[in-house]
């Protein structure tokens, strides 16, 4: 058994099945709106498809990669490994959260 991206033609992933090869070679819908990709659940940004594939993320048939939306728009999606990255990285002591209005991290108590 392996997961399966179903997988919109213009990239969002719009679920993730669990099947054999041969089932989604001969017993899915062949379909111009879709396809079935399949992701890897120890995908862990640098091996095959980048990413695990969840409902609503994207995939980027260029480079074969999944990732999640743009949780902010000062954020960039690092293309070595399809994760999004902050402009400031986060602080490695404490609880923070981003703030895109002042394009900084904020401390939060836990």
């Amino acid at each position: 058994m392996a997961y399966f991206a179903k997988v919109s033609s213009d990239g969002t992933v719009l679920d993730v099945i669990v099947a054999d090869q041969d089932f989604i070679d001969n017993h899915t819908e062949s379909s111009d709106d879709h396809s079935y990709i399949e992701t890897f659940m120890d995908a862990d940004g640098s091996s095959e498809r980048y990413n695990y594939a969840s409902k609503g993320h994207m995939y980027n048939s260029d480079a074969g990669a999944f990732h999640k939306l743009q949780p902010y728009p000062s954020w960039t999606l690092n293309t070595t490994t399809y994760l999004w990255e902050p402009p400031v990285e986060c602080p490695s002591s404490g609880y923070h959260e981003w703030n895109e209005a002042d394009g900084a991290w904020v401390e939060i108590s836990a």
